[in-house]
Order: C-alpha cells, then structure tokens, then sequence
C-alpha cells in the first residue's frame, strides 16, 4: 500500500508544496499571484564595471575641440617679435647717429677760434700771447708763426726778464680799438698797458700804441704787428 506524499510548508511559498527547491517554489508563487519574472542577477563578483567613454584621438593636425556645449578657444596669433625688436634697434641706432652729428658740430663750434672780425682776432691773440702764454694758441689768429711777428716778441721776452729779474708780476693789457678795412685788409690800432707793480703797492703803468695788420684767408688773421709811438 503506497504511503501519502508528505506535504509541507515551503519557507519562500504562500501555500503547500512538494518540496523541490527555492527556484521552482519562487516560479510556482509567480506564476500564482501574476508577478514579472525575476531576473537572475549574478553574484557582485561577477558584475562587470560599466564601459569607460570613448576618448576620440587627437591627430597631429587636428584642431583641439573644447568640451561639450563650450566655445573652441580660438588660437592666438605669436607676435613677431623680431620685427619689434629690429624697429627699435633701428629707431635708436638713428637718434644714436643724430646725436653723434649734434655733438660733432657743438665739438667743432666750441674748439674753433672765432675770426669773424679783425679786431676781435686781434683781442684773442694778445690774450693767447700775453695773458695765456700760449704759443699754440696764438698761432691760430695768426697768418704764419707767431715767432714772425719779431716787436710783440721782444716786448714780450722783455717783459719775462724783467718779472724774473725783480720777481715780480706784470699784467699787460689793451683798449682803444680802432679798426680800418680795405677789401681783405684791415689795420687795427690799440694801446698796450704794461702794468708793473712797485715797492710802494701801486703799480707803474705804461701806454704804448701799436697797429696790427690782418688779413682775410677763410677768416682774420694777425699778419704784422709794429708800435707807431
């Protein structure tokens, strides 16, 4: 005599059920109440991490594209800075050039005896002569050497022997211009103070009267020089 099939509670089951295993108990009670088919859905070891986005690949030549829904930076054009620096170093090597001209004719200007006139020319060669004791400089207002001109000369050595001789100094000096011009020609009449210090603190003075000769050659020049009393 066969023995009745033994029923039992299933765990996962509303009603009674042979026993047979989870996943059959769970399709039955699906297919009892109308529930969606559960999904299997493998262990979280076996889950599979979700794809990385594609990276598009950027060419050598390609343009570089900005993010989505932002404007592409535009590139900004190199300066050409070589150009900028070739203009300046052009524009200061002119005012370098320009600069040099302005202070080689001030230079010229400024180191140049002035022989515009006779009377001046005379002026600057006493001064050369007597005050300066400059033979180089007296013979820039001169026609040839200023040895040439013998009277200014021998007044002149006269005048060294006599401060050596009584250690004194003597101061010579000039007035009473008077100038006449022939064509290139001039004659400059002045007189010439000899001041000599005395023993007393007052100095003797004496007042000769001297023409000078000039001659125009690209400006004046002391020619001849003699004393007419």
């Amino acid at each position: 005599m066969a023995l009745p099939q033994r029923r039992v509670r299933a765990p996962h089951c509303a009603g009674a059920f042979p026993v047979d295993n989870s996943r059959r108990c769970t399709r039955l009670r699906t297919r009892e109440i109308g529930y969606p088919r559960p999904v299997d859905v493998p262990p979280h070891s076996e889950q599979q991490a979700p794809p990385a986005p594609a990276v598009p690949v950027q060419r050598p030549g390609d343009r570089p594209t900005g993010a989505p829904g932002q404007p592409t930076a535009r590139r900004r054009r190199p300066r050409n800075w070589r150009l900028i620096v070739a203009v300046a170093a052009g524009i200061l090597s002119f005012f370098c050039s320009v600069g040099s001209v302005a202070g080689y004719i001030w230079y010229g200007r400024a180191t140049t005896p002035d022989r515009s006139t006779p009377s001046l020319v005379v002026r600057q060669y006493l001064q050369a002569t007597f005050e300066d004791n400059d033979p180089v400089r007296a013979s820039q207002f001169t026609c040839g050497k200023p040895e040439s001109l013998t009277e200014v000369q021998d007044t002149l050595a006269d005048i060294h022997q006599r401060e050596s001789r009584f250690g004194v100094k003597i101061t010579v000096g000039w007035d009473s211009f008077n100038t006449q011009e022939q064509g290139k020609d001039a004659t400059v009449t002045l007189n010439l103070l000899i001041r000599v210090p005395e023993a007393n603190g007052y100095p003797s003075e004496s007042q000769d009267h001297w023409a000078f000769t000039t001659a125009n050659n690209n400006g004046w020049r002391v020619c001849g020089a003699h004393e007419v009393g």
